[in-house]
């Protein structure tokens, strides 16, 4: 019986018809297979092809497969021309038969697909140790690869998911279609394929770990610019807080019109902001302390003791004791016409005040 090996596109399905029987080629025309079909002398695979180096559109390829036939209906013409091609290659003075051809066809089709997957995760890791390195000086650009590796490796997954299927159909050789030692060689190939799927499958988890690697290393930067903010609020927060006391404009605030008061505040506000800062820095609010001496030498001189911790009252309690001596300091804070004034707790009385017994200092 002669042999027919035909590659033609959808529009050209007429030409195969003298070679099927009527039914047959009008259920293939109503294109109604989407992987694979098993009657009882003939096979339909159906897949949708896609080049995973040269990154072409999906296009669906459909098979007619008997003992005698093989013939390939192609979508579009990226897909007839890569049929025709592995056709003339593995076949080239038409000798093969049906199934010995269809598997030297799946057998070339994937030809090189692992060497691809090699480089694709290559590229991966290069990209990993860059975000986690701390070098993502173009963030868009790493986000938007990121994005076309997913979508390329999920392309790929379902590619493979069909090829994987009809394999496992073809293996099943429910019609008898394929001899034995075309059944093994069908068997390697699925086994082959899911070598395929679990590095794909891995990569896709490479990807999503490295997405998260950059989401976290963008936390790093923004904790990073946060603590900054937190710096400079630090500096400048005990000098708002001066600045709110003294803009309350009550009559009897004593600075007001002290003669010292500005010269005072002048040489106390300054200070303010570093020494919160070096209060903070010591305190290892930002972290390690810098520049602070928390260890002090034992009696014994060999091992060192670290000092007590100062809470926090007592690393704010010298600006709050100035406070109040500048308030206690001049005579307008004592009450209106009490004839005396209050005693600092040093036991300082400013000049004019009258002590105990009417004595005046």
């Amino acid at each position: 019986m002669p042999r027919h090996r035909l590659v033609l596109p959808f529009a050209q399905m007429e030409e195969a018809a003298p070679y099927m029987a009527p039914e047959r080629f009008r259920y293939v025309k109503e294109d109604q297979s989407e992987s694979f079909e098993g009657f009882e002398d003939y096979d339909l695979l159906a897949f949708d092809w896609y080049d995973i180096r040269q990154k072409t559109e999906a296009a669906k390829i459909l098979l007619y497969f008997t003992k005698e036939d093989l013939i390939f209906f192609c979508e579009s013409q990226p897909a007839q021309q890569c049929v025709q091609t592995i056709v003339r290659e593995v076949d080239p003075d038409d000798q093969m038969t049906s199934e010995m051809l269809l598997y030297r066809f799946f057998q070339r089709l994937m030809k090189g697909d692992m060497d691809y997957l090699d480089r694709f995760e290559e590229g991966v890791n290069e990209a990993e140790a860059e975000i986690l390195s701390s070098n993502m000086d173009n963030q868009k650009e790493t986000l938007e690869k990121i994005i076309a590796w997913r979508r390329e490796l999920l392309r790929v997954k379902r590619y493979y998911e069909q090829l994987s299927a009809i394999f496992d159909e073809l293996a099943d050789n429910d019609n008898q279609l394929l001899t034995r030692a075309l059944r093994k060689r069908i068997l390697i190939l699925g086994s082959r394929m899911d070598r395929y799927l679990g590095a794909v499958r891995n990569l896709q988890e490479i990807v999503s770990q490295m997405r998260e690697a950059y989401q976290s290393q963008l936390s790093i930067q923004q904790n990073e610019l946060m603590k900054l903010f937190t710096v400079v609020t630090v500096v400048f927060l005990p000098l708002t807080l001066l600045t709110g006391w003294y803009g309350m404009n009550f009559i009897n605030i004593p600075e007001l019109t002290w003669r010292y008061g500005y010269p005072a505040a002048t040489a106390t506000l300054p200070r303010s902001g570093p020494a919160s800062l070096s209060s903070c820095c010591c305190s290892g609010i930002f972290g390690k302390s810098v520049g602070c001496k928390t260890q002090k030498k034992s009696a014994s001189g060999g091992q060192r003791e670290s000092p007590p911790a100062r809470s926090v009252k007592d690393r704010t309690g010298g600006l709050f004791e100035i406070m109040a001596f500048l308030a206690l300091r001049h005579p307008a804070a004592a009450p209106p016409g009490s004839g005396r004034c209050r005693r600092s707790r040093c036991g300082w009385r400013p000049p004019g005040c009258r002590g105990p017994g009417g004595r005046t200092r």
